[in-house]
């Protein structure tokens, strides 16, 4: 696992956050995010790249409701 967390390792693994939804009031307190991971030589050659989408929803009321649903916080 040389190299795994330093700067001359073989690989970089990159995270980009497309979309986050939340929503600012209402009965269906659902939140979202998408996040795109992708792995490249360090030729910047993609080897692996994914698309993650997740939703989550919380019971409760208001702004608990929407934190406690919230997938990063």
């Amino acid at each position: 696992m040389s190299g795994a967390l330093s700067a001359s390792g073989r690989y970089v693994l990159s995270a980009e956050i497309e979309d986050i939804t939340q929503p600012l009031f209402g009965v269906d307190m659902q939140v979202g995010l998408t996040v795109r991971y992708r792995l490249q030589d360090r030729a910047g050659k993609a080897r692996w790249e994914r698309r993650i989408v997740t939703r989550h929803r919380a019971a409760g009321r208001g702004l608990p409701r929407v934190r406690a649903a919230a997938p990063c916080q």
